[in-house]
């Protein structure tokens, strides 16, 4: 369960500000992430890394996810 979503259908978790942002999760686990104008975007953000994707590649998130796994190693 992702939680609830706001008055324009977006995720919204951490420190995030977002202006005519629709359909979006947002993530910001370690800095201020904002958005202005977007929609349908998955937004997240890590100590070590930012990832943003159209949520109709969501299924491509895991191949992303190793290669920048291996990009640290």
């Amino acid at each position: 369960d992702l939680g609830k979503k706001d008055s324009n259908n977006n995720f919204i978790k951490g420190d995030v500000i977002s202006l005519e942002t629709t359909n979006s999760y947002i993530n910001a686990s370690d800095h201020l992430v904002a958005t202005i104008g977007i929609d349908n975007l998955i937004v997240v953000s890590t100590s070590d890394a930012i990832l943003i994707a159209s949520q109709d590649k969501s299924h491509e998130v895991k191949n992303i996810v190793e290669k920048v796994r291996s990009f640290h190693v």
